[in-house]
């Protein structure tokens, strides 16, 4: 399974993209980014926005895959690289990954919903730039 800068740097190299431009992009050093890529570094929502808004992809396609487990009736998470967590006093960790990973999608939920009704303005812009107006629910019956 792919990590987030093993996505990042496929994603990356099928667009044709250096490092350099990447970094240019992101107003940070090669080197800075080089780490990202590697798995260095652990990569700042907000710059996880930009780098797929600069590789045309959607921010979920470099979110690390994480797998949901239950054993004995206690649910815990593993890593991409299938590492469990065993240990009774590691719980408070798990929770913590279990918050953060649910932040997470609610944020990349959010995005998504704004990215949507801004696709939409802008498609209702498009269309009455055309000449044709949105029909209203009572038209259609």
């Amino acid at each position: 399974m792919l990590n987030t800068g093993d996505k990042i740097r496929k994603k990356r190299t099928q667009k044709g993209l250096s490092q350099q431009q990447m970094a240019d992009y992101l107003n940070i050093s090669q080197n800075s980014y080089h780490k990202i890529e590697t798995n260095e570094t652990n990569v700042k929502f907000e710059t996880l926005i930009k780098i797929a808004e600069m590789l045309e992809a959607e921010v979920t396609e470099f979110i690390p895959d994480v797998k949901l487990h239950c054993i004995q009736s206690k649910p815990f998470i593993t890593s991409s690289k299938s590492e469990l967590i065993t240990k009774p006093n590691d719980y408070q960790q798990k929770e913590n990954l279990l918050v953060q990973s649910l932040r997470d999608k609610d944020e990349i939920i959010k995005m998504k919903d704004e990215k949507i009704a801004q696709l939409q303005h802008q498609l209702l812009k498009m269309l009455s730039r055309m000449g044709y107006s949105p029909k209203s629910d009572n038209e259609n019956c």
